[in-house]
């Protein structure tokens, strides 16, 4: 009977020790479930970075490029507002050149209007000179054709 009861006590243990067993399996097979979860959802997240990365470095090459774009667009705004100031600066030295070349024809007007009241002048003192010489050779003339005899 005793080595019944040993034999019973050993199927017992032997039952708890396969039920531990059993159970240690058990939360084994959940924890391979959930490494193997947990590993997918680490690889799903590496892609997901990687996808970001990827959109992250496209867009930063995107931006340089309108950089790029941005200043290349500005130093031909600068070379443009550089010649327009130059033409600008050739307006006014033309537009100078212009009024000094209106007063010179205006100086030159002065100086022709000038001389020619001169002359008018000098024309009527001629005109006034040639009457009274023209009237003092015909006092002589009528004066010497008296004296004929």
């Amino acid at each position: 009977r005793m080595r019944e009861q040993a034999v019973a006590a050993a199927e017992d243990r032997l039952k708890v020790t396969v039920a531990t067993f059993e159970s240690r399996d058990s939360a084994l097979k959940h924890l391979e479930t959930a490494a193997a979860d947990t590993v997918a959802a680490i690889t799903g997240d590496r892609d997901d970075l990687a996808r970001a990365l990827t959109a992250a470095r496209a867009a930063e090459a995107q931006a340089d490029e309108r950089t790029s774009r941005a200043e290349q667009i500005t130093k031909e705004l600068q070379q443009k507002e550089a010649n327009i100031l130059k033409l600008e600066a050739a307006a006014l030295e033309a537009r100078n050149e212009v009024a000094t070349y209106v007063d010179k024809a205006a100086t030159d007007r002065l100086k022709a209007a000038q001389t020619l009241a001169a002359a008018e002048q000098s024309g009527a003192k001629l005109k006034g000179d040639a009457e009274h010489t023209s009237m003092a050779a015909r006092d002589l003339h009528a004066a010497l054709a008296s004296q004929e005899p």
